[in-house]
């Protein structure tokens, strides 16, 4: 009963902050914060098509607004439109090229693509702004083995295996690629 109850409260002080929010808006309606929340918000409920609407006002702006653009990305995400999804990270990436989310969001989406280039493009400027990311240096020793760049996934195999000694898929993902090179 009392887990209970704090929920219910938790979410009506969500709700009366977004309806604040609106209120600043509606006063200033050039209040690019208030207008950043209330997209975030949104996304956080999943308004998607919301969402959008109110970072494309946040854009109108600040069109630089490096946040707004990367939380625009998501609802775009969330709509299915992963080609406008790109399109605000590329935009991120021209106004911050060291913006490590955006370019680790652009792996990903080219990864599930299957498009291997572009991901390993991604994965790698990412690795270079951030290169103590194990997560995305095994990333890249799959991507690598994909493309049947093994001695290259042994060296980032090898990379991950310095930071995270204990990381057995990095192990594995090693292991296969030693065993493609020693059959050709």
């Amino acid at each position: 009963h009392q887990q209970a109850q704090q929920q219910l409260d938790v979410v009506k002080e969500y709700s009366e902050k977004k309806n604040q929010l609106l209120k600043e808006v509606e006063a200033n309606p050039s209040d690019v914060e208030a207008w950043y929340d209330i997209g975030v918000f949104s996304n956080n409920d999943g308004l998607y098509e919301d969402a959008v609407a109110y970072f494309e006002k946040v854009l109108s702006l600040k069109p630089d607004y490096i946040n707004a653009l990367i939380e625009k990305a998501y609802a775009h995400s969330g709509l299915g439109e992963i080609d406008k999804a790109i399109t605000c990270y590329e935009t991120v990436i021209k106004y911050d090229p060291n913006n490590h989310l955006a370019n680790r969001s652009l792996a990903r989406i080219y990864h599930a693509q299957l498009n291997y280039e572009l991901a390993k493009q991604y994965f790698t400027e990412s690795i270079r702004i951030n290169p103590h990311d194990h997560d995305w240096l095994y990333a890249m020793v799959r991507i690598a083995n994909d493309l049947n760049e093994n001695e290259q996934a042994i060296e980032y195999s090898n990379a991950v295996l310095q930071i995270k000694p204990d990381h057995v898929d990095a192990l594995i993902e090693q292991g296969y690629a030693y065993t493609v090179l020693n059959q050709q």
